[in-house]
């Protein structure tokens, strides 16, 4: 997964880890690469020396990962526990639920559309083992009332059209399914929230969408059994660098190792970032002192186990 920045000096190895970051914030449905998206994958390379000046700061590198992942940029639900992705899919079925409440005029986004869309973007062979346990798409759509006109379309407010608007028309029941959904993804020990976990968490938030929906909670759970996990793959596509990470690389020089790194995210421009490193005692006169004891590794890793270990892998 590239970034797209000017040309640098970066060694192999500082490269390496900046392109992980990339890869880290298309994980998270961001559009850009922010400082906050390479905090997280040094908090996750355990070979490099920024993760290991964690550790002799006796701070936690995981909770630091988790977060600094509700600093950043992305499309997920995040949470007191830990913030968490939307898949491929899951991302599709928040924009059909969008789609679906908008071309009938809805106040906002409701569970019964996120229902609705969440099936229609599970993998074919589930939907048809939906249909074959007598799913109704058409009767649950009937619930939603007649399709606007373009006039009623027209009179929605700005948000409906902005996809950086995605969350602010969704009702406070249906922002509480992603919660759920979420929590579903967590305890299942899955990388992102899916159609699948929607489509149970719909069910679970919203009881009487069974009899609209001819499937109950208990049968969708049997049907999505260990079939929840979004199997697409992610976009792939180049992702720019935001001002602040940009201006952080433009100083960088070939020596810059993950502990001038980690150094630098105590500035001014990434303050937040700054103020959670030493709220886990990371603090930047550790960080001098530990500089002259510990190394990043020569060359970028070649194992690939280490790679599928990493943020934004695929899985």
């Amino acid at each position: 997964m590239p970034i797209l920045l000017p040309p640098t000096p970066l060694a192999p190895y500082s490269r390496w880890l900046l392109e992980r970051s990339a890869v880290y914030a298309n994980w998270l449905l961001a559009d850009q690469v922010e400082p906050g998206h390479l905090l997280g994958v040094l908090m996750q390379v355990e070979e490099c020396a920024a993760y290991q000046a964690t550790l002799r700061c006796f701070a936690d590198p995981e909770t630091i990962a988790e977060e600094s992942r509700a600093l950043c940029s992305g499309i997920m639900v995040t949470g007191s526990n830990a913030s968490l992705p939307f898949s491929p899919l899951g991302l599709a079925t928040l924009r059909r639920a969008r789609l679906l409440a908008r071309d009938h005029a809805a106040p906002a986004v409701e569970p019964a559309h996120l229902l609705h869309a969440a099936c229609s973007e599970l993998p074919a062979e589930l939907v048809a083992a939906f249909t074959h346990a007598g799913f109704d798409a058409v009767r649950l759509a009937g619930a939603f009332g007649p399709a606007a006109s373009t006039a009623q379309r027209a009179a929605l407010p700005a948000a409906w059209e902005r996809e950086s608007a995605l969350f602010a028309v969704f009702s406070e029941a249906a922002k509480r399914t992603l919660s759920l959904a979420a929590r579903g993804a967590r305890e299942a020990r899955e990388p992102n929230i899916s159609s699948a976990h929607i489509l149970t968490a719909s069910l679970a938030r919203e009881p009487g969408l069974a009899a609209q929906s001819g499937v109950t909670l208990s049968r969708a759970r049997a049907l999505l059994r260990e079939k929840t996990h979004d199997h697409s793959p992610l976009p792939d596509h180049a992702l720019p660098a935001d001002d602040e990470l940009s201006s952080l690389v433009s100083r960088w020089q070939a020596g810059t190792s993950s502990m001038a790194m980690l150094g630098d995210l105590h500035g001014a421009a990434t303050s937040d970032i700054a103020k959670l490193l030493i709220r886990q005692r990371v603090t930047q006169s550790a960080l001098e002192r530990l500089a002259k004891e510990l190394e990043d590794p020569k060359d970028p890793p070649q194992d690939p186990e280490l790679a599928h270990k990493l943020p934004g892998a695929q899985t």
